[in-house]
């Protein structure tokens, strides 16, 4: 019985894992884009009772925004945080942007998802799909990535890890 040895194009498979990266990077700039986008639409939150009303009541919530990307072996992770904080009383209120909280102890004001927003609008899965197609790499994608969310000490964050 003859042993058959596979004959690996390493210079290949370099290139092509080059391609996914450089796809991935650009979805995690779309979707960096499209966090903006979602926060400064007066009309996003219109099902929420917000009407011409953008969550940005001054510049430090959107400024606030840090984009962490991190690239470990097969995979890539991007980490998104939100940390405004108001300079008169300290407060880092970006979680309460996120869930809702008490205005004055007296109102409501519901939470406003940009996250998830900004997930639905860009759909990263297809996006993934659009940008390896354009970069020559045709495939079906499985759910080799995973989305999450957190809040700690007023901070909103949220990660995007990619399984390249």
């Amino acid at each position: 019985m003859a042993k058959i040895k596979p004959n690996i194009n390493n210079n290949y498979v370099t290139q092509l894992k080059a391609k996914i990266r450089d796809a991935c990077a650009e979805v995690i700039s779309t979707l960096n884009d499209e966090f903006d986008e979602v926060i400064s639409d007066q009309n996003e939150f219109n099902d929420l009772g917000f009407y011409d009303q953008d969550i940005i009541d001054t510049e430090r919530f959107l400024k606030s925004k840090m984009l962490n990307v991190q690239s470990s072996g097969e995979r890539l992770t991007a980490f998104w945080i939100w940390n405004p904080v108001d300079p008169e009383t300290g407060y880092h209120y970006g979680a309460a942007l996120y869930t809702g909280f008490m205005a004055y102890g007296r109102k409501w004001i519901p939470g406003r998802p940009w996250v998830e927003r900004a997930i639905a609008r860009v759909n990263p899965t297809k996006a993934l799909q659009a940008e390896m197609r354009t970069r020559g790499i045709g495939s079906s994608i499985r759910k080799k990535y995973s989305f999450g969310s957190a809040f700690t000490s007023g901070n909103a964050g949220f990660s995007a890890t990619i399984n390249t």
